[in-house]
């Protein structure tokens, strides 16, 4: 029982925003260094079911990383705001991980199937 209320402490929130924030930094690296995106036109969103379904300009692959900036942001401003609930910035944390996580791999499996 001592390991789970260990996930539940202010140091393992801390660390899950630290894993969000970090995971988002690799996200921007990850469009940087491997998509190379320029003004070209590129895919931006790929589908298991009909391949590529979304292109526009390369430039646009940025917007998923700042996307995932703004989440980890709006949920440090909403663990601000309710410090005294100690269950929801539980699942705000844990909410930021599981979005970078899904941003890094939808990046990933687009790069996968097209660069």
């Amino acid at each position: 029982m001592a390991i789970i209320n260990y996930f539940k402490t202010k140091l393992a929130i801390y660390l899950y925003f630290a894993i969000g924030f970090v995971l988002n930094i690799l996200s921007w690296l990850w469009v940087m260094y491997y998509m190379h995106p320029s003004g070209d036109i590129l895919p931006l969103h790929y589908n298991i079911y009909f391949g590529i379904d979304h292109i526009g300009s390369g430039w646009f692959l940025y917007w998923q990383p700042a996307v995932g900036l703004l989440i980890i942001l709006m949920n440090l401003v909403l663990v601000k705001i309710n410090k005294s609930k100690q269950g929801l910035i539980l699942y705000l944390s844990l909410l930021t991980v599981l979005c970078q996580l899904a941003i890094g791999l939808s990046l990933f499996l687009l790069f996968i199937n097209h660069f």
